[in-house]
């Protein structure tokens, strides 16, 4: 069996499309020619790392035979990532809406209420969260670290 290789880092276009490739165990020339473009269109776009056009593009989603929620996942990946905002700018635009007051009110009937980010950071979270995860603080207020945590392991496995 063939397994493609891992992608190095954050997904984006170019490594999408040549895990795509690689996962049908497929040359760059033959990728091109099946999906109807030439061998040196797709070097470019690998390659050079250059966005495709709307033709080209649009014969990459036919080919990979993805389905609209896979192609529109391919299309962002055309757009550069956007910057997170750091975690303290997060906690004080929470903090500036007044959210605390909904997390509270939840923890009064004991429903676990956080406010998470991308990387899942906990920006803000009520008693319950912070009592069923004890030792957050530890992982730096971040639940995939704290998921790795012995404390982690006897409250979720034991």
């Amino acid at each position: 069996m063939f397994n493609p290789p891992l992608l190095p880092g954050m997904p984006d276009f170019h490594d999408s499309v040549e895990y795509l490739r690689h996962n049908r165990n497929l040359s760059r020339e033959s990728t091109a020619q099946k999906a109807g473009f030439s061998s040196s269109s797709l070097n470019k776009l690998i390659l050079q790392r250059k966005i495709p056009d709307p033709t080209v593009f649009d014969k990459l989603v036919q080919f990979f035979d993805l389905t609209p929620t896979q192609a529109r996942h391919l299309q962002d990946l055309m757009q550069p990532s956007g910057r997170l905002k750091s975690i303290d700018e997060l906690r004080r635009r929470l903090t500036d809406q007044g959210l605390q007051a909904h997390l509270d009110h939840l923890a009064q009937h004991e429903i676990l209420g956080a406010y998470l980010d991308p990387l899942q950071n906990v920006l803000q979270g009520n008693e319950v969260l912070h009592r069923m995860m004890p030792g957050l603080d530890k992982a730096d207020h971040n639940v995939l670290r704290w998921m790795l945590t012995p404390a982690a392991r006897d409250r979720v496995y034991g």
